[in-house]
């Protein structure tokens, strides 16, 4: 039985062999939990019990109307993607602040790229080399496609009103994806999205051109 890895709930499982399925677990998230918790205990007295009631002037309300439960960050994996060898598995996640790209490999996590600066999501690697493509999310819905390579980091390389989406490498080295482009109204308000077509991004050219289209269509990967 082959090898594979899927999400589920948005959380990574691999299933290696005959073996039940198994969760991976970040120790980003896990970080990020445990900071979140510590946060949490450091200020309780401000929401829980005598000090809560003198802080929110309710000195007379029982201890139970005040206490408060911590509710763990909500840190979803939002792409999957085999590696850049035969070992790693590459995936994004989203703390709804942070986001970042990830390897995991023999039990052991890197932090490919994180933080509050780019909001990642959909990694693919490119096969049998070191770039990763992904979608990065812009303002008002926008969505483009980005590229991340070791010692420069990531860069965005495709633009315009639209949400591109699903980046996958062909054999030559050149990038797909779905590309939807908006539609506004004469006030300039987004009133609609074009069906999703199937274009293909030249890196080394920089030209994007139209794979796949039908007017009524979505064509998705």
């Amino acid at each position: 039985m082959p090898d594979f890895a899927f999400l589920s709930g948005g959380r990574i499982h691999v299933k290696l062999g005959s073996e039940e399925p198994r969760e991976i677990q970040s120790p980003f998230a896990a970080s990020v939990i445990s900071r979140a918790s510590s946060i949490a205990r450091r200020n309780e007295w401000k929401t829980q019990g005598r000090g809560a009631r003198f802080m929110m002037g309710m000195e007379g309300l029982p201890d139970e109307v005040t206490q408060s439960k911590f509710d763990a960050p909500p840190i979803r994996c939002t792409g999957l993607s085999r590696g850049r060898h035969p070992a790693e598995l590459v995936y994004s996640l989203s703390t709804g602040v942070v986001t970042g790209l990830f390897g995991f490999s023999g039990g052991e996590e890197e932090r490919i790229l994180h933080g509050n600066e780019w909001r990642v999501s959909e990694p693919m690697c490119e096969p049998g080399a070191e770039r990763i493509a992904c979608v990065v999310s812009g303002k008002h819905g926008q969505s483009h496609i980005a590229i991340w390579r070791p010692g420069r980091g990531i860069e965005q390389v495709t633009e315009g009103d639209a949400q591109h989406t699903a980046p996958c490498w062909s054999t030559d080295g050149r990038v797909l994806f779905e590309s939807r482009v908006f539609g506004y109204d004469k006030h300039g308000k987004v009133v609609d999205l074009a069906p999703a077509t199937i274009a293909e991004l030249d890196l080394l050219g920089g030209s994007v051109r139209t794979l796949i289209e039908h007017p009524e269509i979505n064509c998705t990967s």
